[in-house]
């Protein structure tokens, strides 16, 4: 069995205890842990919940979409507004699985990724007047954005 981190969940090298990624020992406890190193910890934490959310939301948008689609078999689907935004939609949740299985594993990607979407959702969220979607953007766009998120996801630690 692979001996994993206990802060950010990366295969550890057999002859050391100290991540390669995000440079904590993992023999340290939380309580020992220097500053620099509790915040690596929790927001490698944050961005792997955040990512299985992403992901979570993405599965569920792609399926309800695609229940969309449902009823509209058998019809002429060229003409049906319905399956172009069915389609689209479909499209979004699809990109958002992608995205959080990114930002659980750390690509380098998800960062930008991340940050496109989260500010267009919190740009649609702000539009239409949706509290909650807008109190959730927000938190996914911190997550995904501040300082030491940037310097996880870009592997600049």
């Amino acid at each position: 069995m692979i001996k994993r981190c206990k802060y950010c969940l990366k295969p550890l090298k057999e002859t050391s205890d100290i991540c390669t990624f995000c440079k904590i020992d993992n023999k340290k406890s939380k309580r020992d842990l220097a500053k620099h190193e509790k915040l690596v910890a929790y927001f490698c934490w944050g961005i792997r919940i955040i990512g299985f959310l992403v992901t979570l939301y993405g599965i569920l948008m792609a399926l309800s979409f695609v229940g969309l689609l449902l009823p509209t078999i058998g019809k002429n689907i060229t003409t049906t507004p319905v399956v172009v935004f069915a389609c689209t939609m479909s499209l979004f949740g699809i990109f958002s699985i992608f995205l959080g299985v990114g930002l659980r594993r750390y690509y380098k990607w998800s960062f930008w990724g991340g940050a496109i979407l989260f500010s267009l959702s919190l740009i649609l969220s702000v539009l239409s007047l949706n509290i909650i979607g807008l109190l959730f953007n927000s938190l996914f766009l911190y997550y995904t954005v501040n300082r030491t998120s940037r310097k996880i996801l870009l592997h600049e630690l």
